[in-house]
């Protein structure tokens, strides 16, 4: 038996997942901050401002999803794998 050189991979890019996962309701919030303080207002502001709203929360979602993604795969990933050599 040998480490399973797939288990590291998989550990490290849970921990680079998480790292951005973290970031990722930050990536709008200059966008968001302006809109809430009026920087555009009229015309298509309105349909804008929900956009970006709903773009952070489906952007949030979708590293909370590829994180939890990579841990399952993680998880079930045996630490030791037969040695064919």
């Amino acid at each position: 038996m040998r480490d399973n050189p797939r288990k590291e991979e998989l550990r490290d890019a849970l921990g680079r997942a998480q790292s951005a996962s973290e970031d990722i309701p930050d990536i709008l919030k200059a966008a968001s901050t302006a809109m809430s303080a009026k920087a555009w207002t009229g015309g298509t502001s309105d349909i804008f401002s929900s956009g970006l709203t709903a773009q952070q929360a489906n952007a949030t979602r979708g590293g909370s999803n590829s994180v939890e993604e990579i841990q399952t795969a993680y998880d079930n990933c045996p630490a030791q794998i037969e040695d064919h050599r």
